[in-house]
């Protein structure tokens, strides 16, 4: 994810925010997503990358807004190999208190039920496509991913359109 901290000094001051624990929650957040995708069974392999690797059936990507233990705010963009954007939004939620009780089963995130309602959203996006879609999806990624590899090899099997999606 995008820590989104801002460049001075004084503004981090101002906001509350850490850089050094800001960029560990940029590289964290993720990992949980990651981890509530793959135990819904929808997914199949999650994987977190780095920024800008985008050659996958579904790219989920996201910026952090706020997070102060109080509240977590995110905008989430997922976007599929076509350059159909599934979905832009910002989630906001409060952290389950119990998380935070001495002896509570610390396995939970407190803020999980946010990663759960974005896997909700994703999953009705999903829900929505046709098997063709699927097919079409998978296509296009895996000729994007062979293109990086091989472009002379694969010129001419992907265009990119204006508005930024891919055809075969």
């Amino acid at each position: 994810f995008d820590p989104n901290v801002p460049a001075s000094e004084k503004e981090q001051q101002s906001e509350g925010i850490d850089p050094d624990v800001r960029a560990a929650e940029a590289r964290y957040m993720p990992v949980l997503l990651s981890n509530t995708l793959q135990e819904t069974g929808y997914w199949g392999q999650v994987r977190v990358v780095p920024r800008g690797l985008t050659d996958f059936d579904l790219y989920v990507d996201g910026k952090i807004l706020v997070s102060n233990g109080e509240q977590l705010k995110l905008a989430i963009n997922a976007t599929d190999a076509t350059g159909h954007v599934w979905l832009s939004k910002t989630y906001e939620g409060e952290p389950d208190t119990r998380a935070y009780k001495s002896g509570a089963n610390t396995t939970r995130d407190p803020f999980q039920n946010l990663y759960v309602q974005i896997a909700d959203d994703l999953y009705a996006v999903r829900a929505k496509l046709k098997p063709a879609d699927f097919n079409r999806i998978r296509e296009v990624s895996r000729l994007r991913f062979d293109s990086e590899l091989a472009p002379f090899a694969y010129q001419g099997y992907l265009q990119k359109q204006r508005d930024g999606s891919y055809r075969v």
